[in-house]
């Protein structure tokens, strides 16, 4: 379970840096002075990438990981509720921190956070529990038969 959590939260990561880290550095190269501008580019890429990693880890273990223990305890385990889950969570999340501070995201970060949730889900899904799920098996979180 371990090696599906961590595919699902480099999906999750990678899915939502995707556009940023293709789009800034654009950005940046075609506005900055020659000698630095790739340099500000590529570092650009890797505060993007970190960023994203880190965000997408802290929202897997506080918000992902307890929604999938609740389908799971509830019975409703589905590739659609995981998916509708992490779409959800992805596509408000932003919209919270938009909500709580100063800074924050845009709109377009909600949708990009919702395609992310889905995308991760799915991995989480495929992965992690589709066959414990359709072989009846209660494997848990940890790898191990649940009671």
């Amino acid at each position: 379970m371990l090696k599906a959590f961590l595919r699902a939260t480099l999906v999750w990561a990678l899915t939502a840096a995707i556009l940023p880290a293709l789009f800034l550095p654009i950005s940046i190269l075609s506005s900055s002075p020659a000698e630095n501008a790739v340099k500000m580019a590529g570092g650009a890429v890797l505060i993007i990438l970190a960023g994203s990693l880190a965000f997408a880890l802290f929202s897997m273990l506080l918000l992902a990981i307890p929604v999938a223990l609740l389908l799971r305890r509830a019975g409703r385990e589905s590739e659609a509720a995981y998916r509708w889950s992490g779409a959800v969570i992805g596509f408000l999340l932003p919209l919270a921190i938009i909500a709580l501070s100063r800074y924050g995201a845009t709109p377009m970060m909600a949708l990009i956070g919702g395609i992310s949730g889905a995308t991760a889900a799915r991995s989480w899904w495929r992965h992690g529990r589709k066959a414990a799920v359709e072989n009846g098996s209660q494997v848990g979180f940890t790898g191990t038969a649940a009671r």
